[in-house]
């Protein structure tokens, strides 16, 4: 059950477990078939009814992230960079799925299996640790119902910069558009500069701790 935070609860408890968090999920992996299956869990797919998801992206990720590309997420410096990164394998994602199922993947879910694979990738040993370490901060955050409740009230306060209503019950489909994702992101990072961790702390505290993996 995904649970709402009071600003100052989330920010505490990010503060107080989240590094560990964080040194906890990112430990080097040398399985990359592994990193790429465990990527994204069956209760994601199952929001893409009659269009074998589960195939269909990992064949898209098999066929995207050979070791050397993985091995240049830990070159990545710039958060504009990574930024740019989540929107080029987005679309190239959106234009694979379009071709192999016929059906057109909405804006939130596609960005939600993008940041998930990023997530997971950067945790392969092809990665030395000081690169991961640097580029962990600038990873984007996965979005469903349990990040997004998380964050609820956070969102509403305007105590961080940006103000945003997230109904109650929110998917991933909440998210549409661009500048709607581009302002919940920059949302997270606020949150996550108070908590002093990385936004991507957000989504370990909210999905994987919650859920017993942490």
């Amino acid at each position: 059950m995904s649970i709402e935070y009071q600003p100052d609860d989330l920010i505490a408890e990010l503060r107080r477990d989240g590094q560990r968090m964080v040194n906890a999920y990112f430990r080097p992996n040398g399985n990359v078939d592994l990193l790429i299956d465990t990527s994204v869990e069956g209760n994601t797919f199952r929001g893409f009814p009659r269009q074998q998801p589960a195939r269909v992206f990992r064949e898209w990720a098999d066929s995207r992230y050979t070791l050397a590309r993985i091995a240049d997420l830990g070159e990545i410096r710039l958060q504009e960079s990574m930024d740019d990164l989540i929107r080029r394998r987005s679309a190239d994602l959106t234009d694979y799925w379009r071709a192999q199922t016929r059906i057109e993947l909405p804006f939130g879910p596609c960005r939600k299996l993008v940041n998930l694979l990023h997530k997971s990738l950067l945790r392969a040993d092809v990665i030395d640790d000081p690169d991961r370490k640097r580029v962990i901060p600038l990873l984007h955050v996965p979005h469903d119902s349990f990040c997004l409740a998380a964050v609820r009230q956070a969102a509403a306060s305007g105590r961080f910069g940006v103000t945003m209503t997230i109904p109650r019950n929110a998917t991933m489909g909440f998210i549409t558009s661009e500048g709607q994702y581009e302002e919940f992101q920059q949302l997270l990072r606020a949150v996550a500069r108070e908590a002093e961790v990385p936004p991507i702390a957000i989504d370990l505290f909210a999905w994987d701790r919650n859920h017993g993996r942490l």
